[in-house]
């Protein structure tokens, strides 16, 4: 029985225990278990070996194999294609290498001959289809990994001054600098790929001929042709009895990877080194001990030769995480700082791979690959100490460029030139290529340094005349990004999702940044709302990347800041959990997310598509992104946002203009008001008859009162007084509230009380008059009174001037307009706000500045999960209120009380 060749599929696969065994099992000469028929065809050849014999002019390739054993697998196995050069061209490529033909290593044989031969027969054509399910990809194939090619066949050895050098943020190196070991045994992950590009499959895959042309450095692609690893088929498709001999133009060698290629093409020495400030070196033992076993078993024929670098090898990795969930983000069980698109190091990369614990994964690999759009060391210098540079020039100054950057701050910039797919960044759909904002990145195919481009094995790599910073440092977030007092920011954007958001360079945004001092004293509304009154202070554990908060006591007596006392700590920390796989990860608390979500959408104010809702643009009140209001004033140099609890102007520290809005940074917490509807009702007597009359009528039967009222006092969870306007839902409006004066106009002008209403049984004792019919329409009446007073959209004094008609919750009862919504119109400035109804028996009301008391008072209706710290915010609305000295009439018909079905005032 003889020994198959292990294939290396993925690193993770190597390091499972079981390759300990099957690497024993790998012997060089070998042969298939696969025996010929004892009948041919005619048509078939001889052997692939037999066949290059009777040729002549392959005896290099074929003493190569005789040298590695092979001569049998070629002679008798039953399936192979294989991709030769003659003898010609084998001298022209170890003469450009320095390489005598007769003293060729071991290493170096298998390194050819092994990475040139497929498993399995292909027909030039048929390399561009995979089987998938019971169906064919036809066309679709890019890359082959079946090759003959085995993790053993050829170990690097990196001296120590190869190695990366330590960042600003981590050295994941020292620990092998600090051996003072000369060399180490490093090989990169996974399998590797054979690349090809072939007429049927660049048409499937819409690579144009002028793509090829960019990838090549100028070589024009004829329809007939077939590359193989970057070199041309001189003659294809020789068929033989055990597979296809492919003859080459040149030495198809194995392709490097990105980040290999970066390291060594010259161009790119600043931005490899950039790079692999996120690799790291991850020893295999079972590795190690299986190569071991087979130099020990081998050694009489010196097939495996003893390593440079002693027994360990090592993976080099990079850190990252993909869209496709794929990651790898901590080191040694601490999360890193900053982590990569994807591994450049991967050489069977492509994103849709999901690589599982047992190291199996998706076939997706052969389908596409990465790229990397690499700036030479000239256009990073240049970006550098130029005008866009200096955003990380001015903060993390170095005598090189981005060398104090630090590796988080350092991943933005170096993602923006990482695209996860080769066949959606090729030259022809440059401007289709996006930033992290979604927006072109700016690609033009004149920027690409002419002859450096390379297609690599797991990706093509683009060296570019310039350097394309992303858009997060152009956008309102970028000083979350750098700056140390705002890591909780930051850490909120990005694990909140709020990035995208804030990313866009569509949309503009006045955006006001809480430092983490401004963090630390938080009043919670949800536990303040019930028995246990809290305050948060937030913080940012680094060792778990992730951000916690300590509950205090909140004494509602002493109020304001003075209420935040530090009694009766707790820590609503985050949680150790463990994926489907094994993996360990820390869960964000719900608490701290709950709380955060709704602080930045608070300091969030999206202008809107016209212009309006602009800090600086005249007005005072802004609407949030979750619709509540923000007063901020700007004079001059100076700008303040008040906060809602406690009423205090806070001052802006700083604020910049960026290419989405402006960005100010307060030291101090703003956050979103407490304050009920029925609350400030209750609190002003100026209110009482319309508060009376809100309540509804205390003598409804349950159904009466689910039919009409538009208090809820179902839930317990609500704000303090437990009661919430029916008609809210997440959104913002006005109530204008008449004053106890207009109220008197109205019930003058005929509008019935409710103890009139309840009174009609005993007006029309005795008659044959419906009294419940009566008190059903004085009663809707009434009802479409008051929600007549309540207005979707809010509108201040001093917020965008408004001159237009809003809808309100009262509606039409019956006629064409049945169920539509009755109307005010509404004009407002910064002196006022005029309201006009649709009666002429009331006067056109003006709302006027006189007293801060009664207009722009700001309100929210909460709906909470429970009313403890461990509660969540589940919903809300805002409302501001104005009081109004005319009551609004939608309609003249509410004026229906009878002179006769007046009570009599006490």
């Amino acid at each position: 029985m003889l020994i198959k060749v292990l294939r290396a599929r993925t690193y993770k696969v190597l390091l499972s225990t079981a390759i300990g065994v099957g690497a024993l099992c790998m012997m060089p000469s070998c042969s298939d278990d696969y025996e010929w028929a004892q009948e041919k065809p005619s048509w078939l050849g001889q052997s692939i070996y037999d066949e290059l014999s009777r040729r002549g002019n392959f005896s290099i390739y074929l003493k190569m194999v005789d040298d590695l054993g092979r001569t049998e697998f070629l002679s008798k196995t039953g399936s192979v294609t294989v991709f030769v050069p003659d003898d010609d061209t084998y001298r022209a490529y170890f003469k450009a290498h320095g390489v005598d033909e007769n003293h060729i290593s071991i290493p170096m044989k298998r390194f050819l001959v092994n990475t040139s031969m497929l498993e399995n027969a292909y027909v030039l054509d048929l390399l561009t289809n995979q089987p998938s399910g019971d169906n064919i990809l036809k066309g679709q194939v890019m890359r082959r990994t079946n090759t003959q090619w085995s993790v053993y066949d050829s170990i690097p050895a990196v001296s120590v001054a190869e190695l990366p050098e330590a960042s600003v943020s981590a050295d994941y190196w020292g620990g092998l600098r600090g051996r003072h070991q000369p060399v180490y045994n490093l090989i990169e992950e996974g399998t590797v790929p054979m690349v090809h590009f072939i007429w049927r499959q660049m048409m499937s895959k819409g690579i144009t001929k002028k793509d090829f042309s960019y990838l090549f450095n100028g070589t024009e692609f004829q329809e007939e042709d077939v590359y193989i690893n970057n070199v041309k088929v001189r003659e294809g498709n020789v068929t033989c009895q055990n597979g296809y001999i492919h003859i080459m133009d040149g030495v198809p060698e194995p392709l490097p990877n990105m980040a290999g290629y970066l390291r060594t093409n010259g161009a790119t020495s600043l931005f490899s080194k950039l790079m692999d400030r996120y690799s790291a070196p991850f020893v295999s033992a079972s590795l190690s001990n299986s190569y071991k076993d087979l130099h020990d078993r081998y050694a009489d024929q010196n097939l495996y030769p003893a390593l440079a670098g002693g027994d360990s090898i090592y993976g080099r990795r990079y850190f990252f995480s993909s869209a496709d969930g794929n990651s790898l983000t901590s080191y040694n069980g601490v999360e890193v700082d900053g982590v990569l698109k994807f591994d450049p190091s991967r050489n069977d990369y492509a994103e849709g791979n999901i690589y599982t614990a047992g190291g199996e994964y998706t076939d997706n690999v052969n389908l596409d690959m990465g790229a990397v759009f690499a700036p030479t060391d000239e256009a990073l210098n240049s970006y550098w100490n130029s005008e866009n540079g200096s955003f990380l020039r001015e903060r993390y100054p170095s005598d090189e460029p981005f060398e104090n950057v630090p590796n988080d701050v350092l991943a933005e910039f170096l993602n923006n030139h990482m695209q996860y797919s080769f066949l959606s960044s090729l030259p022809s759909k440059f401007n289709l290529v996006l930033d992290d904002a979604k927006d072109p990145v700016g690609l033009d195919e004149a920027d690409i340094i002419k002859g450096s481009t390379a297609v690599c094995n797991n990706g093509a790599v683009y060296v570019m005349k310039k350097a394309y910073a992303p858009a997060s440092f152009r956008s309102v977030l970028a000083p979350t990004l750098v700056n140390e007092n705002m890591k909780i920011m930051n850490w909120a954007i990005r694990s909140l999702e709020f990035r995208p958001y804030l990313l866009s360079m569509v949309s503009h945004y006045d955006f006001m940044i809480l430092t983490d001092e401004a963090l630390s004293r938080y009043i919670d509304p949800v536990s303040c709302s019930g028995t246990d009154p809290r305050w948060f202070k937030f913080y940012y554990n680094a060792e778990k990347n992730q951000v916690e908060a300590y509950s205090y006591r909140y004494d509602k007596k002493l109020g304001g800041w003075a209420g935040c006392t530090e009694d009766d700590m707790r820590i609503l920390g985050s949680t150790l959990q463990e994926d489907s796989e094994g993996n360990s990860y820390y869960q964000i608390n719900p608490v701290v997310e709950n709380r955060l979500t709704d602080l930045l959408n608070f300091c969030i104010v999206p202008r809107d598509v016209n212009g309006g809702n602009y800090v600086g643009n005249g007005s005072v009140y802004y609407q949030t992104k979750d619709d509540g209001p923000m007063k901020v004033e700007k004079v001059g140099g100076q700008v303040t946002v008040t906060d809602q609890y406690s009423g205090e102007k806070v001052t802006t520290q700083d604020f910049v203009t960026m290419d989405n809005g402006v960005y100010y940074v307060l030291d101090q917490m703003v956050q979103p008001t407490f304050h009920s509807l029925m609350q400030e009702l209750v609190e002003h007597p100026e209110y009482s008859e319309f508060y009376e009359l809100l309540l509804g009528n205390e003598e409804w039967t349950t159904n009466e009162s689910n039919l009409y009222s538009l208090i809820s006092t179902k839930s317990l969870n609500m704000n303090d007084d437990n009661a919430a306007i029916q008609t809210f839902s997440s959104y913002h409006y006005t109530v204008y509230v008449p004053d106890n004066a207009a109220m008197e106009k109205a019930y003058s002008l005929g509008l019935p009380r409710w103890k009139d209403i309840n009174n009609l049984a005993n007006v029309y004792a005795g008659t044959d008059v419906n009294v419940d019919s009566l008190k059903q329409a004085y009663t809707q009446r009434v009802m479409n009174f008051l929600k007549y007073h309540f207005q979707d959209n809010a509108v201040y004094i001093g917020g965008d001037a408004r001159n237009m008609s809003f809808e309100t919750a009262a509606t039409h009862s019956d006629g064409a307009d049945k169920g539509l919504s009755y109307t005010l119109r509404v004009n407002s400035d910064a002196t006022g706000i005029t309201v006009a109804d649709n009666s002429e028996k009331t006067g056109v009301v003006r709302i006027t500045t006189e007293n801060p008391e009664f207009y722009n008072r700001m309100t929210r209706e909460y709906t909470f999960s429970e009313k403890t710290e461990n509660g969540n915010i589940n919903a809300s609305s805002y409302v501001v209120v104005h009081r109004v000295n005319e009551p609004l009439i939608y309609d003249d018909e509410c004026f229906c009380l009878k002179d006769n079905e007046r009570v009599p005032e006490d």
